[in-house]
C-alpha cells in the first residue's frame, strides 16, 4: 500500500475508534464496513497480489501506451510488480510513461526492472516507512487526554496532510512535470484547505453535542479523496449549488439572505428589482442595498470559495472532455458537438471554446498559427459557410477572436486571414474582432494583421520588411512610418500569434523615435510598377531565376542570397512582396519557397538539411494530431520517411515518439519487411508527447462573493458580456480572465444565450 493511503486509513481507524467512544446513540450502525480496513500483517502477500492485479487491469484498461501495457503484463506473470514504489506513479500514466521516456538511466529497461533505480531517486523524497505508525500512536495518545486536545489532533492531520502535499510537490519537480502535474495535486491543495477549515469546527463540537458519529462521516468523505484508486474526485456528488445554499442559510443573516434570494432567483426574468423587494418587505430601496452588500461581503469567507472551486473544476473536467482529445490538442469540430448537447448551455460552451483556443494560439501556437496552409486551398469553404458564420456568431454578445471562426469554419487561422486580406469587402477582421465605430487608427491595425499574417512560416525579419509590404498591399494607405508603428504597439497581442519570431523581435525595430530603419537609413519606398514587369532584368524576373537555382529554400536564405547579389540595385525587403504576390511561387513546406514546376514534380527534389530541424518535424506532428488539411507539397511519404529514419538519435526522444505516433509507413517507399518492422516499433514506441497549455479556466478562481456580484448586476441589466466583467470586478478591460466567470455563471443557470 502506498504511503498516502496508508496515513489516511491510519487517520481513519483511529477516528472510528474514537467515534465509537464518543457517539452518544449506541444503536449508530457502526462505519468499518463501509471503509476498507488495514491489512495486517499476515494478509499483507494477499492484499498485495489483490493490489497488483487491480493495478494491471487499470493499466490494461487505460490507454497507456502498448509498450507500458506489455511491461505490466509481463510484471504481473512474474509476480514482481513493484507496488510499493511504482503504485504511486503508475496509477497516472501520463507521469510513469513521462518518467520512464526522460531519464536516461531508463533507456532500454523494462518497467519492473525500474524498482531499485526509483528507490535510490526518490528516497530521499519519501518520508519514513514508519510514518503511519507514529501517526496512530501520537492520535492515540492525544485522544486519551480527552476533548481539550482536539485543536492539537487537528493540528497533526494538517502536519500529514501538509506531509503528502509536500510529496507529491517534490516528486512533480524531479520528474519535470508541466504545471499543473496532474488533477492530483490540485485536489490534495483543496483537501488541505477543507481540513483546515471544516474540519476544525466539526471536531472542536464533539464535546457539545457528542455527535462523533457525524464526524467521523464528515471526516470520512473528506480523506475518502485520497483512497480512490484513479485519483478522481467525485464533484457530482458533491452537489456545490446545494453547498453554497446551505452555507448562505446557515452563515447570512435571515433577511440578507431572503433578499439575495429573490435577488438571484429574479435573474431569469428581472422584474423583481430592488424597489419592488423592498416594497414587499417594507424597507427602502438604500438599505435593500445595504443587505445585499452585507450578504455579499459574507460569501467570501470560506466555505464558500472552496465550494466554489470544487465547481470550476468540475466545470473544466466536463468541457475538457469536449475539447481535447486524448493527444490534448484542440479539437476543431468541437463546437458544433457541443451545441448540440442539451446539458450544456450555448453561453458556456462559446465562452469556453473562445478561452480554450486563445489560451493556445497566445501560449505555443499547438493548433492554430503553425498550420500554414494557402488561402486557395479553403476558399470554397470560406465562401460556403461565409453567411452561415456571420449570421450565427453575430447573436453572440461579445467579440470573438479569429481562432474561434476558424474552428468553426474548420479551415485554418491562416487560410481565413488570407481571405480576409484578399476579399476586404467582407470585413472578417471587422465584424469579429472589434466592436464600436470604424478608426483610421482601428484600420491601420486591421490592415497590419493582414500583413503580419501573411508573413508566416518564414516571419518578418525586421520592421522595414513589414511597412515595405505593407506598402505594396495597400498602397492608397499614406500613413506615416510613426502611425504604424504606434498601431504596432496599440495591437501587439493580437500580432504576437500571427509571427514565428514572436512580436519582441519585431518591436525592437519599432523602438526608434524618428522614422529611420534599423541602420539609420530612412525606409525606401518600393517602385510597386516593377511587381508587375515580367521582362528581363526586372526584379520579378531576378528573384524567379533566384528561387529556381537555389529552391526550395527557407525565405531567409533566400532573402540572404539576394541581398548578397543586388545589394546596390535592390533592397532586401521587396523579396518578400514578391513572393506573396504571384502564383508562381508555392510555399513547399512552413518557411520553404519554391516554384510552381517544383511543385508539381517534387520526386526529382532532394531531401533538403532544413527539413531536418526539430521545428519542421513539430509542424508536420501538430498539423496531424489536429486533423488539419495541409497540401504542403514536400509533406509528402519519402520526407515522412526520412524524418523517421533521420529522427533516431537526432530529434529529442518526444518529438520522436511523437512523429512515430502520427506516421503512417504504408505509403513509405519501403520493403514489406521493413514496413512490418516499422509498424512494430510505432505500436512499442509511438506515443504523443508534446507539451501543451493547460485550459486557462482555472488561473484565476471567482469567489462567491464576485458571482454573486456579477448575477447582482445581470438582474439589473438583463445581459452581460466579459468586457462587463472586467469592468465590474475592476480587471483590465481586455483581461481574458472574465472568461472564468462566464462560465461559472453559465454552469449555475445564472446566464444561457437564446437565439
Amino acid at each position: 500500500m502506498n504511503l498516502r493511503n496508508r496515513i489516511s486509513d491510519t487517520i481513519m481507524r483511529v477516528f472510528r475508534s474514537a467515534g465509537s467512544k464518543l457517539a452518544v446513540e449506541p444503536s449508530s450502525p457502526p462505519l468499518e464496513a463501509d471503509l476498507e480496513p488495514l491489512p495486517s500483517e499476515p494478509d499483507q502477500a494477499d492484499y498485495d497480489h489483490r493490489l497488483n492485479v487491480s493495478l494491471v487491469q487499470f493499466i490494461q484498461d487505460s490507454e497507456a501506451p502498448v509498450r507500458l501495457k506489455n511491461a505490466f503484463r509481463l510484471a504481473d506473470e512474474a509476480d514482481i510488480l513493484p507496488h510499493q514504489t511504482l503504485g504511486d506513479y503508475f496509477s497516472n500514466r501520463h507521469k510513469a510513461y513521462k518518467t520512464y521516456c526522460e531519464m536516461p538511466q531508463f533507456s532500454g529497461l523494462l518497467v519492473f526492472d525500474l524498482e531499485s533505480l526509483l528507490n535510490s531517486q526518490f528516497r530521499q523524497l519519501q518520508p519514513d516507512e514508519d510514518e503511519p505508525d507514529l501517526i496512530e500512536s501520537n492520535l492515540n495518545q492525544t485522544l486519551s487526554k480527552g476533548p481539550r486536545s482536539w485543536n492539537e489532533v487537528v493540528h497533526q492531520i494538517r502536519n500529514h496532510t501538509a506531509l503528502a502535499d509536500q510529496y507529491i510537490s517534490l516528486s512533480a519537480q524531479v520528474l519535470d512535470l508541466p504545471w499543473p502535474s496532474d488533477h492530483l495535486y490540485l485536489r490534495m491543495k483543496d483537501l488541505q484547505h477543507l481540513t483546515e477549515n471544516d474540519l476544525e469546527n466539526l471536531l472542536g463540537s464533539l464535546n457539545e453535542d457528542g455527535n462523533g458519529n457525524e464526524a467521523i462521516q464528515t471526516l470520512n468523505s473528506v480523506l475518502s479523496f485520497w483512497n480512490d484508486p484513479k485519483n478522481q474526485l467525485r464533484v457530482d456528488e458533491l452537489n456545490p449549488e446545494s453547498l453554497i445554499r446551505q452555507a448562505v442559510e446557515r452563515h447570512i443573516p435571515n433577511v440578507a439572505a431572503q433578499v439575495l434570494y429573490r435577488r438571484l432567483d429574479s435573474v431569469s426574468s428581472p422584474k423583481e428589482t430592488a424597489e419592488a423587494i423592498g416594497q414587499s418587505l417594507g424597507l427602502s430601496r438604500d438599505y435593500i442595498r445595504q443587505f445585499e452588500t452585507k450578504a455579499v461581503r459574507r460569501l467570501n469567507q470560506p466555505p464558500f470559495s472552496d465550494c466554489l472551486k470544487i465547481l470550476l473544476h468540475s466545470c473544466q473536467e466536463e468541457i475538457e472532455n469536449y475539447l481535447l482529445g486524448v493527444d490534448g490538442c484542440v479539437r476543431k469540430k468541437a463546437l458544433p458537438k457541443i451545441l448540440d448537447d442539451p446539458t450544456l448551455t450555448k453561453s458556456l460552451a462559446i465562452r469556453v471554446l473562445y478561452s480554450t483556443v486563445a489560451g493556445y494560439a497566445d501560449a505555443n501556437f499547438v493548433c492554430f498559427r503553425n498550420l500554414y496552409f494557402k488561402a486557395d486551398t479553403d476558399e470554397s469553404v470560406l465562401e460556403q459557410n461565409f453567411e452561415r458564420i456571420e449570421s450565427s456568431i453575430q447573436k453572440l454578445s461579445l467579440p470573438l477572436h479569429l481562432e474561434v471562426v476558424a474552428a468553426e469554419l474548420n479551415v485554418s487561422v491562416h487560410a481565413l486571414v488570407c481571405y480576409a486580406a484578399s476579399n476586404v469587402s467582407h470585413g472578417i477582421f471587422d465584424n469579429y474582432l472589434y466592436e464600436g465605430r470604424m478608426t483610421p487608427r482601428k484600420q491601420r491595425g486591421i490592415q497590419l494583421m493582414k500583413v503580419i499574417s501573411g508573413c508566416m512560416g518564414g516571419g518578418p525579419s525586421n520592421f522595414a520588411e513589414i511597412i515595405s509590404t505593407y506598402r505594396y498591399v495597400f498602397p492608397d494607405d499614406k500613413s506615416s512610418i510613426r502611425d504604424l508603428r504606434n498601431s504596432m504597439y496599440e495591437y501587439s497581442d493580437q500580432i504576437l500569434p500571427l509571427t514565428d519570431n514572436g512580436f519582441a523581435s519585431i518591436m525592437r525595430f519599432c523602438s526608434f523615435q524618428d522614422s529611420a530603419g534599423v541602420s539609420g537609413e530612412s525606409i525606401p519606398e518600393l517602385d510597386h510598377a516593377e511587381y508587375r514587369s515580367f521582362n528581363p532584368g526586372t526584379l520579378y524576373a531576378e528573384i524567379v531565376d533566384l528561387v529556381d537555382e537555389i529552391g526550395p529554400a527557407p525565405l531567409l536564405e533566400i532573402r540572404s542570397e539576394f541581398s548578397r547579389r543586388f545589394s546596390e540595385k535592390w533592397s532586401a525587403n521587396s523579396v518578400f512582396p514578391v513572393l506573396k504576390s504571384t502564383n508562381y511561387f508555392v510555399r513547399m513546406a512552413p518557411g520553404i519557397m519554391g516554384t510552381l514546376p517544383m511543385a508539381q514534380d517534387v520526386a526529382k527534389l532532394d531531401i533538403l538539411p532544413a527539413l531536418e530541424s526539430e521545428i519542421q518535424v513539430k509542424y508536420y506532428i501538430y498539423a496531424k494530431v489536429s486533423h488539419s488539411r495541409f497540401d504542403y507539397p514536400l509533406w509528402n511519404p519519402d520526407v515522412e520517411f526520412h524524418w523517421c529514419d533521420f529522427g533516431d538519435g537526432n530529434l529529442p526522444w518526444e518529438t520522436y515518439a511523437s512523429l512515430l505516433s502520427v506516421v503512417n509507413p504504408d505509403q513509405w517507399p519501403i520493403s514489406e519487411e521493413d514496413r512490418g518492422k516499422w509498424h512494430d516499433r510505432i505500436a512499442e514506441e509511438g506515443q504523443f508527447m508534446l507539451t501543451v497549455k493547460p485550459l486557462p479556466l482555472t488561473q484565476i478562481l471567482p469567489t462567491v462573493r464576485d458571482i454573486c456580484t456579477l448575477a447582482l448586476f445581470i438582474g439589473d441589466h438583463s445581459t452581460i458580456s466579459w468586457l462587463d466583467v472586467n469592468r465590474v470586478l475592476g480587471y483590465r478591460i481586455d483581461s481574458r480572465s472574465s472568461m472564468s466567470f462566464l462560465a461559472i455563471l453559465a454552469k449555475l443557470g445564472i446566464i444561457e444565450i437564446t437565439n
